[in-house]
C-alpha cells in the first residue's frame, strides 16, 4: 500500500466513523500529521512499526497524532504501533499510565489496581479464572464495563488486565486482535448511550444495582408487601425513610430502571414529583437535619441534658450545678473514638425513625431487630453487634426502662444471624519485619535529600510513625495521644514510651513500653527537620500532632506506594509484632504484657495468622527430615508451638 493510500484510508475510517463533527475534525488533522511524517519518511501510515513511532514521537505529528493513530489502526483491526509497551514507556516517561510499576505517577498506581480487582471480581462472580486468562476473557470484561463507564475507564482497564496477566508470567492481551477488536466496539456502545455513566442499566449489571434492589426487597419483606405488588405509596413511603441521603434521588431513579416492565412503583406521578423536591432541597441544603454525620457531641449533649432533667428535687444546702458535676457522664463509659462511633450508629438509627414516622417513645425491640435486619446486608456480624452495642448504650443513658435494644427480640435475631454467617472475626494482615524493611526502602530517595526538605521530613515523620506502633503495639489513638515529654531514650541509643492511658487502661494507670533504636533515630532526625523549617514542639504538645484518620491516611499511603497486597490497617503493625513474638517463641504473660491485653483471646486471633511454613506441620515435616519425630527444647519449632498453645488455650 501506497503511502497516500494509507493517508486516504484512514482519513476515509475517520468519516465514516460515528463520533462527534468536532472530533472528527481534530482526528483528520492529526491524521494528516502522522501521514506527512511518514511520507516524508518513507514509510506506509498503516504498516508502520514500533521502531517508526519512536523515531516520530519526537516530533510533534508523533506525540499528538496517537490518538487518532490509535483510534484508525483500532477499527482496522491492526495493533497500532503507538500502543507498543517501548513506545508509551517513550511518550510518557515516569508519569505514565503504561510505564513499569515503580514508575507510574503515585496519582495512576490506585486506578491501575482498582481496574485488576475490578477484572477478578468480575472473574469470580462468573466463574471464570483470573490467572491465566485469556484475550477473549479480557475483551468480554472489557465490555462489560463499557455498559456503564466511560472509554477512558476502560482503556485503563485494558492495560491493567494485560500487566497483571504479564506480572504474573502470561502473555498481555493489550495486542491481541480480539482485544482490540473490542475496543471499537466499546467506544460504540459508549457513544450509543451518549458517553454518560450508567451505573445501574439493569438487575445483572453490577452488585451496586443488586444491593439497591435487595434493600428494596426487604424493606418490602419487613411490612409484609409483596415487592412485586408493591404501590406507589410503598414506594414513596420507602424514599421518605432515605430522603435525609443526598443519594436518594439517584437510588429512586435506579430503583425505577431495575423495576422496569412490572408494576413499577418509582415511576409515578407522586415519587417524580417527590424527586423533584429532593433535588431541589439538595441543591438549597434543606435536607433533614438528622443525618448520619451527626456530631458525637451532639448526640452526648442530648444525653447530659436528659440526664440533668433526672433531678427533680435538688436537697437542701447543695445546688444543681453541683449535682450535675457529680453526676456520671456518657463519656467516661467508653473512649473517645469508640463514643463517636456510637454517636453516629445513632443519628442514622434516628434518621430511619423519622422515615417511619415512630416516635422515640415508641420504640419496642421489634424495631431494633427490624433495623439492624436492614443494616445487615453487605456488613459483617461484629458490625452489626457493634451497631447495637451503641444503641444500647444511648438507649441506657436516656433513661429507658426496659433497653429495646438489649430485648429478647433482638438477642434471637442476632443469633439467628451469627448461625447464617458463620463468619470468621475480621483482621486485617499483620506488618511485620520485611514490611517495615521494605517501607523504609521506599523511602530512600527522600530521606537521602533527594525530593526537598519537606519530602525528607514528611518520610522522616512516617518512619518514626511506623516504627513507633510497631514497637510499641499501639492503636492509633494511642499514637495519637504520645506527647514528646513521653518519650525518653536510654544510655544505649533506644528509648521509652509512657502510654498514660489506653483502651485496656481507661483509668490510667499508665504503661512503659520500648522503643528500639532505630525508631529513635528517626525521631532525632524528624526533630532536627523540624528545627530547619522553623518547627517547634514542646514537651506538653503531641509528638506528630495527627489525629487517627491522619494516621491510617499515611499509613496505608506508604503501605500502597511499596505494592503491599492485602488489607491494611493502623492494627496491622500491632498484629504484625504479636506474630514476630510468637515466632521468636515468647511466652503468653510477656506477648499480654507488651500488647496490653487483659485476656488471651486476641493474642490466639493474631497468631492464628502466621505463616504457613511456621505452622505446626510445617515443624513436624522439618522433625521428620531430621530424622525425629517429637518436639524438645532444641527445636525450632518448640517455642513457637509452645506459644501458640499456650495462648489459645490459655496453658
Amino acid at each position: 500500500m501506497e503511502s497516500g493510500d494509507g493517508k486516504t484510508v484512514g482519513l476515509g475510517v475517520i468519516e465514516a466513523s460515528g463520533l462527534k463533527e468536532s472530533v472528527k475534525k481534530e482526528y483528520a488533522l492529526r491524521w494528516r500529521r502522522w501521514s506527512s511524517w511518514c511520507e516524508e519518511n518513507g514509510v506506509d501510515p498503516l504498516a508502520a512499526t514500533g521502531g517508526d513511532a519512536l523515531r516520530c514521537i519526537g516530533t510533534a505529528g508523533g506525540r499528538w497524532s496517537r490518538p487518532a493513530v490509535n483510534f484508525v489502526y483500532q477499527a482496522l483491526g491492526m495493533a497500532s504501533p503507538l500502543r507498543e509497551w517501548r513506545v508509551m514507556r517513550a511518550l510518557f516517561g515516569g508519569n505514565g499510565r503504561y510505564a513499569k510499576d515503580e514508575d507510574l505517577d503515585p496519582t495512576v498506581r490506585p486506578k491501575m489496581r482498582r481496574r485488576v480487582r475490578d477484572y477478578v471480581s468480575w472473574c469470580e462472580r462468573n466463574g471464570r479464572a483470573a490467572l491465566p486468562g485469556s484475550a477473549e476473557q479480557s475483551a468480554e470484561f472489557l465490555r462489560f464495563l463499557s455498559d456503564w463507564n466511560s472509554y477512558r475507564l476502560v482503556s485503563t482497564a485494558d492495560h491493567a488486565v494485560s500487566r497483571y496477566l504479564e506480572a504474573n508470567g502470561y502473555p498481555g492481551t493489550s495486542h491481541h486482535p480480539d482485544v482490540l477488536a473490542a475496543l471499537p466496539d466499546c467506544r460504540a456502545r459508549i457513544e450509543a448511550r451518549g458517553g454518560k455513566r450508567n451505573r445501574v442499566a439493569s438487575e445483572e449489571l453490577t452488585e451496586r444495582a443488586n444491593s439497591v434492589l435487595r434493600q428494596w426487597r426487604d424493606w418490602c419483606e419487613a411490612e409484609g408487601i409483596d415487592w412485586h405488588q408493591a404501590s406507589p405509596a410503598d414506594g414513596l413511603r420507602y424514599l421518605r425513610g432515605l430522603e435525609h441521603q443526598r443519594s436518594a434521588g439517584t437510588r429512586a431513579g435506579g430503583l425505577s430502571k431495575l423495576c422496569a416492565g412490572e408494576a413499577n412503583p418509582f415511576s409515578s406521578e407522586v415519587v417524580l414529583e417527590w424527586r423533584k423536591w429532593h433535588a431541589k432541597a439538595v441543591e438549597e441544603g434543606t435536607l433533614p437535619k438528622v443525618r448520619s454525620a451527626t456530631r458525637a457531641d451532639e448526640v452526648v449533649g442530648r444525653m447530659r441534658a436528659v440526664r440533668a432533667a433526672e433531678i427533680e428535687v435538688v436537697p437542701e444546702g447543695l445546688t444543681r450545678e453541683e449535682l450535675e458535676a457529680v453526676q456520671g457522664d456518657v463519656r467516661n463509659r467508653v473512649v473517645e473514638s469508640t463514643l463517636r462511633g456510637y454517636a453516629r450508629s445513632w443519628a442514622r438509627f434516628e434518621s430511619w425513625l423519622i422515615g417511619r414516622k415512630t416516635a422515640l417513645a415508641k420504640v419496642t425491640g421489634w424495631h431494633v431487630a427490624v433495623y439492624l435486619k436492614s443494616l445487615a446486608e453487605g456488613r459483617r456480624f461484629g458490625t452489626i453487634q457493634n451497631v447495637r452495642n451503641g444503641l444500647a448504650m444511648v438507649f441506657d443513658e436516656l433513661g429507658f426502662v426496659d433497653n429495646p435494644a438489649l430485648s429478647v427480640e433482638v438477642e434471637r435475631y442476632l443469633k439467628k444471624l451469627e448461625r447464617q454467617r458463620r463468619e470468621a472475626p475480621a483482621q486485617v494482615e499483620g506488618f511485620r519485619e520485611q514490611h517495615y524493611q521494605a517501607v523504609v526502602e521506599s523511602f530512600g530517595k527522600a530521606l537521602k535529600g533527594e525530593m526537598g526538605l519537606r519530602k525528607e521530613l514528611a518520610a522522616a515523620t512516617d518512619i518514626f510513625m511506623i516504627g513507633m506502633m510497631f514497637d510499641g503495639l499501639l492503636r492509633s489513638v494511642e499514637m495519637a495521644a504520645v506527647r514528646r515529654q513521653d518519650v525518653s531514650r536510654f544510655s544505649d541509643g533506644s528509648g521509652r514510651l509512657l502510654v498514660p492511658y489506653s483502651k485496656t487502661d481507661p483509668l490510667g494507670n499508665g504503661e512503659v513500653t520500648y522503643v528500639s533504636g532505630r525508631t529513635m533515630e528517626y525521631r532525632d532526625r524528624m526533630n532536627g527537620l523540624r528545627r530547619m523549617r522553623g518547627l517547634v514542639v514542646t514537651g506538653d504538645d503531641r509528638i506528630l500532632q495527627f489525629e487517627e484518620q491522619t494516621i491510617r491516611r499515611r499509613f496505608l499511603k506508604a503501605c500502597a506506594d511499596v505494592g503491599f497486597e492485602g488489607r491494611f490497617g493502623t492494627h496491622s503493625m500491632r498484629i504484625g509484632m504479636t506474630q514476630e513474638l510468637a515466632v521468636a517463641g515468647f511466652g503468653l504473660v510477656l506477648i499480654m504484657r507488651a500488647g496490653r491485653w487483659e485476656s488471651p483471646g486476641m493474642p490466639a486471633l493474631y497468631i492464628r495468622g502466621l505463616k504457613v511454613d511456621e505452622s505446626a506441620v510445617a515443624v513436624l515435616h522439618r522433625l521428620w527430615a531430621e530424622g525425629r519425630a517429637r518436639i524438645d527444647a532444641n527445636s525450632r519449632g518448640y517455642d513457637v508451638l509452645s506459644t501458640y498453645n499456650a495462648v489459645r488455650y490459655a496453658m
